[in-house]
């Protein structure tokens, strides 16, 4: 039986997993500037503070089909979104701290 926290667990994995597909195959997609890195890291961690209604809504009316949807829906994109900006943020402090080997 798949717990709610090995649920979470296999959701954060793949959105990570994801997130480094994304990263290595559109290379073009990383901001030029790391004002508009911290940005992007900022907007993720802004839309990861609207999820909690959003899921605890569809979790509410007790239909597990709706409570599935929404974790689709809104919180993978949004955990992918996350882990895509703090690679971004990671890159940027590495190419930051290049000569300094």
């Amino acid at each position: 039986m798949l717990t709610p926290g090995m649920f979470l667990l296999a959701l954060v994995f793949g959105a990570a997993a994801i997130a480094c597909w994304t990263s290595a195959r559109f290379p073009a997609l990383t901001p030029a500037t790391g004002t508009k890195t911290v940005l992007h890291l900022a907007a993720a961690f802004g839309l990861m503070q609207v999820l909690p209604p959003i899921v605890d809504g569809a979790a509410s009316t007790g239909l597990r089909e709706l409570a599935l949807t929404a974790c689709f829906v809104a919180v993978l994109p949004a955990t992918v979104y996350l882990c895509l900006s703090t690679l971004w943020v990671l890159r940027m402090v590495q190419g930051y701290a290049g000569g300094y080997r």
